[in-house]
């Protein structure tokens, strides 16, 4: 399949938290409707139930700036800082927790899943989504339970 291209005029906005452990990283949208603490003791809660107890938690705000016109600003950028990530995961296994955010168009979202390592579990909701459905945690852990201490 060919790699998704986007014109460097359409800049994708991105707005993650990634929670770095030994073996895993935790990848979500951060979302408006749950505190960053919230969200923060819902992760390494997640981690430490999949066998991955600590980890610290790296946040990328994309694009660094609002005017798309600034050297470095474009999808070009954001495609750079993605593969420095992915390089220093390395071998980690990675879940994604709603980092399609609502309203993405499906070739953003397509492009940048191309730039991420493949993911162990995807899943459709974000940390903040998940506080406040406790349904969503329940599914959730049906994706991860393989995952545990492995």
């Amino acid at each position: 399949m060919a790699e998704p291209v986007r014109p460097a005029e359409a800049s994708i906005g991105v707005r993650w938290g990634f929670w770095v452990t030994d073996k895993m990283v935790l990848a979500s949208g951060l979302g408006e409707g749950a505190s960053m603490r919230l969200q923060d003791a819902l992760a390494l809660n997640i981690l430490k139930a999949l066998g991955c107890p600590g980890g610290r938690r790296r946040d990328l705000s994309w694009p660094v700036f609002s005017n798309p016109r600034i050297p470095g600003n474009g999808n070009d950028g954001l495609a750079e800082v993605l593969g420095e990530l992915a390089r220093e995961f390395g071998d980690r296994k990675l879940i994604l927790l709603g980092v399609a955010a609502e309203g993405d168009s499906v070739e953003d979202t397509r492009w940048l899943r191309a730039r991420l390592p493949a993911a162990a579990a995807d899943f459709p909701h974000t940390l903040a989504g998940l506080a406040t459905d406790p349904s969503r945690k329940k599914a959730l852990w049906q994706v991860l339970k393989p995952l545990a201490y492995h």
